[in-house]
């Protein structure tokens, strides 16, 4: 998917996420990294559904957007204008492109794991910014406190996959985790300018959000209209083709 050049770097996480899927993260020692993966999962647990749209700047383009989100996994990304719509209702991924007036389908429930979550990642990050579901914290990881006026703590993701190495770097605040920021070594950096809080679930969601990259400008997504733990029918998620559409049914390659 592209957002007319406007979109995330991925290939970091890429080579997490593949770490992830084929091997568990190495424990690492002390009480700290507990907690913090013991708030992540307190934080999951509070979250059935959301849906914001959302704007993001860069370079003077811009690219306007809607996501859904339904536990366990259900998602739906579209390009506003229905241009580009991304669905996947917990077993089929669906693809429609207005351009060429065809949707694509294809079945991710006997598909191999880390191939799936793979594609999944690539077709929804555009639309979901760091801090709305827990990070993926895979690898060798360590966790440490922050000293400063307010109190923050460190999490580092180290990990190879395929020859390639990668480690990312998450701020959170405690005791609830919010998301702060993160830091790609090498080179890359997000960081949460203004923050959405829920106060009947005491928690804190990025609302606007700076991605700094080596070589190009900074790019910024506004949310709106963000709601949390609403409705979101399944039909959402299902994307069935419009009249008139040519409909491409493909394995997973």
């Amino acid at each position: 998917m592209k957002l007319q050049g406007i979109v995330r770097s991925c290939a970091l996480a890429i080579v997490l996420l593949s770490s992830a899927c084929s091997k568990r993260a190495e424990p690492a020692p002390g009480d700290l990294l507990s907690q913090v993966r013991t708030a992540l999962a307190e934080r999951e647990k509070k979250i059935t559904s959301y849906r914001y749209k959302g704007i993001t700047e860069q370079g003077g383009q811009k690219a306007e957007f809607a996501f859904t989100f339904k536990a366990p996994g259900k998602m739906r990304g579209e390009l506003m204008g229905g241009k580009m719509i991304f669905a996947f209702d917990g077993r089929r991924f669906r693809q429609w492109d207005e351009a060429t007036q065809r949707l694509t389908e294809i079945d991710l429930d006997s598909a191999p794991k880390d191939r799936a979550a793979m594609l999944l990642h690539r077709a929804f990050a555009p639309f979901a910014p760091d801090g709305w579901r827990a990070p993926l914290l895979a690898g060798k990881l360590e966790a440490k406190e922050i000293a400063g006026e307010k109190r923050q703590i460190s999490v580092t993701a180290r990990a190879t996959a395929d020859g390639e190495s990668a480690a990312m770097n998450f701020q959170f605040a405690p005791p609830v985790m919010d998301f702060l920021g993160k830091s790609v070594e090498g080179g890359g950096s997000v960081r949460v300018i203004e923050q959405h809080c829920e106060q009947t679930l005491g928690l804190c969601f990025p609302k606007k959000i700076e991605e700094s990259r080596p070589g190009m400008p900074a790019s910024v997504t506004t949310l709106s209209q963000v709601e949390l733990n609403g409705a979101a029918p399944a039909e959402l998620f299902e994307l069935p083709a419009p009249a008139g559409a040519s409909v491409e049914k493909r394995e997973l390659q």
